[in-house]
Order: C-alpha cells, then structure tokens, then sequence
C-alpha cells in the first residue's frame, strides 16, 4: 500500500486555505535530489489544486525548497520570503516536522503566525508534540494504514497468485490555531 495513494487530500488542504481567503499560497517543499514520491505527489497536488481553484499567479514561483533539516527551513523560508514581491498569506508546509522551523523563520523576520501568514503541515505528527500552537493539519492514519498493509500481506502469503491491491483511506483535515481567516 502507498501513502502517496491518499488521494485528493493534498488538494483538500489547499481548498481548505483557500476558504479561509487565502489567494497567494506558498508550498514549503524539499530540494529535488531528495525528493520521495510522496512529496512530489503532495507538490503536484498543491499546484494543480490552485489551478483548479482558479488562482491568478504562477504557483510554481511559491515553493519554497529545503533540505530535511530545520536550518535549511528557516534559511530556505527566510531567504524566499527576502526575494519575492507578492508575499503569501498562507504556507502549506510538506510535512508536519518542518512547521515550527517555518513559524521560527516567519518570527525572526517579523511576522506573526497566523496573523500575518498562516500555515498548514501535512501528516498530523505536528500535534503529537509539545508546540506553542495546534496546528492545521491532515493527520495520516498510519493505525489504520498498519492494519491494511497486514491484512493485504497475509492475503498474499496465504495465496501468492494473489493481484497486487491499492488500498485507498480517507484523510480528515484538522483545523487548527495556525490557519486564520485573511481579514
């Protein structure tokens, strides 16, 4: 089973920014070369999102890539932010592990999460850990993702003639402190 098969639920997270009137959204993604699938569907689903949501700028120009560690992030978040005219209202990071790195680089230029720019994560972890806010977010349900990736693996042991299965889940999407409505 693929997480990356959790379909659709990127480009909910990005019409769930979008309700709360974000027009200018950002994506903090990773550096290509150590891109995974999951990442680059999560990328491909921020962009195609937006055009379906009709927004007005090139969403390609808003991603903001890092590599896997929270200095770059800051770095990385810091430096995009110095360079680009149109700032966004909203951040929708990768995972969850690179927020507090995002709301740290936001702070240290002057801006107030989320009064100044929101920001969702991806994959729910975010909320497990102590944080100064709850984060909006689109927890995995990686029990549930267990169970099904064992009941797949007996059924195969039991007959390996068996047809390769895609399992698909319904992801929620959180709501938290970190996503505010643009005024």
């Amino acid at each position: 089973m693929q997480r990356r098969k959790l379909r659709g639920l990127r480009k909910k997270a990005v019409k769930k920014i979008w309700e709360k009137g974000h027009r200018r959204i950002g994506f903090l993604g990773l550096e290509k070369q150590i891109y995974n699938a999951n990442i680059s569907d999560r990328e491909r689903g921020f962009i195609q999102a937006l055009k379906d949501l009709g927004a007005d700028y090139d969403a390609e120009q808003y991603i903001i890539r890092a590599k896997f560690n929270g200095d770059t992030v800051t770095e990385s978040v810091k430096n995009f932010f110095a360079k680009i005219e149109r700032l966004p209202s909203a951040i929708f990071c990768c995972v969850d592990t690179a927020v507090p790195f995002a709301v740290r680089a936001l702070e240290e230029i002057g801006f107030s999460v989320p009064n100044d720019v929101s920001i969702v994560g991806f994959d729910g972890y975010i909320n497990y850990t102590y944080f100064k806010m709850k984060v909006a977010t689109s927890p995995q349900p990686l029990i549930l993702m267990g169970e099904k990736a064992a009941e797949i693996l007996l059924r195969h042991i039991k007959d390996e003639n068996s047809k390769k299965e895609e399992c698909i889940l319904q992801v929620p999407f959180e709501d938290g402190e970190s996503l505010a409505s643009v005024k």
